[in-house]
C-alpha cells in the first residue's frame, strides 16, 4: 500500500499501526492539535519531515531534525500554498537520494556490501525519520527547543514501537538520547567519540542500535575517534559495522 505522509512523502506501508502513527503526527501538526498544540516549534511555514522509506523495514535511520532554522508562527491550519509548495517539491525529489548529496552519506552507501536502500525491492529495505519533526527554533530559545524535543520524543517512540525495527542506525547525540531512552540503553560512554561506530543492545527487546555522528558533524569530529583518519575512512568503517550486523 502506498500513502502520502506529512503531505509530502510517498511511503510504502502495509502495517496499519505505522500508517496511523504517521498520519496522526501530520494531522496534529496541520491542525495544531495533540502534542503539537503544546509545542513552541510548530510552524506552518516549514512542514515537518519524517516517515520516509519503507514502513515495513527492519532497519530504521534516525537523524536529529530537518535542516535549517525557523522563526515566527502561524496559528491554525497551514495556508494552502504551504501544502501546495511542499507537494511540488516532493514531485521533484527522487526519494531519499538527497541523503547522498553534498557532505552527507554517499561514501557510506557506496562502501556497503549489503543491498540497503529506502525501497521495498532492496534486500534490506530501510525507513528514515527525524527525532525532531520540525526545524530548530532560531535564536536564543533553549526553553522552546527543549520543549519541542520533549513532545517530538513521544512521537518517535510511537514510530519505533509501530515499526519495530531489528536495527536502528542513529545519527547525532540529540537523536541518540531519544533512541537510547526509548530502548532503555543506559551503559554507554560519556564521550561521544567513544560511542560512535559501536553496536548497542536494547534493554527492552532484541533491537540493535548503531550510533554515528550526524553526517553534518563527521568532518569536524572525526579527529576525536581513535584509529580513524578522515571522513572517508569514518564512513567506510560505519558501513563495515552495518554490514557486520546485517550478516
Amino acid at each position: 500500500m502506498t500513502i502520502w505522509v506529512s503531505g509530502q512523502t510517498l511511503l510504502d506501508v502495509s502495517q496499519e499501526s505505522i500508517e496511523e502513527t504517521l498520519e496522526n503526527i501530520w494531522s496534529n501538526w496541520r491542525e495544531e492539535e495533540g502534542r503539537c498544540s503544546h509545542c513552541p516549534a510548530r510552524n506552518t511555514q516549514h512542514p515537518p519531515y519524517y516517515g520516509d522509506g519503507v514502513g515495513t523495514a527492519d532497519i530504521a535511520f534516525v537523524a536529529e531534525k530537518p535542516g535549517g532554522t525557523q522563526s515566527g508562527r502561524v496559528d491554525g491550519p497551514p495556508p494552502a500554498h504551504v501544502e501546495e509548495t511542499h507537494r511540488e517539491r516532493n514531485d521533484n525529489r527522487n526519494g531519499m537520494d538527497w541523503i547522498k548529496d553534498g557532505n552527507r552519506l554517499r561514501r557510506f552507501f557506496d562502501s556497503l556490501s549489503s543491498d540497503l536502500w529506502f525501497t521495498k525491492d532492496s534486500e534490506y529495505p530501510a525507513y528514515f525519520t527525524n527525532a525532531r519533526k520540525c526545524r530548530k527554533i532560531t535564536g536564543e530559545n533553549k526553553w522552546g527547543n527543549n520543549h519541542a524535543d520533549y513532545w517530538c520524543r513521544q512521537y518517535l517512540e510511537e514510530e519505533l514501537t509501530a515499526l519495530d525495527p531489528e536495527i536502528v542506525l542513529v545519527f547525532g547525540k540529540p537523536a541518540a538520547e531519544s533512541v537510547f531512552a526509548h530502548y532503555e540503553v543506559k551503559d554507554w560512554p560519556s564521550k561521544m567519540s567513544n560511542r560512535v561506530l559501536v553496536e548497542y543492545q536494547s534493554e527492552t527487546d532484541d533491537t540493535q542500535i548503531i550510533l554515528s555522528y550526524h553526517w553534518s558533524g563527521i568532518g569536524r569530529n572525526v579527529r576525536h575517534v581513535d584509529g580513524v583518519e578522515g571522513t572517508n575512512e569514518y564512513q567506510d568503517k560505519l558501513a563495515k559495522v552495518v554490514d557486520q550486523v546485517l550478516s
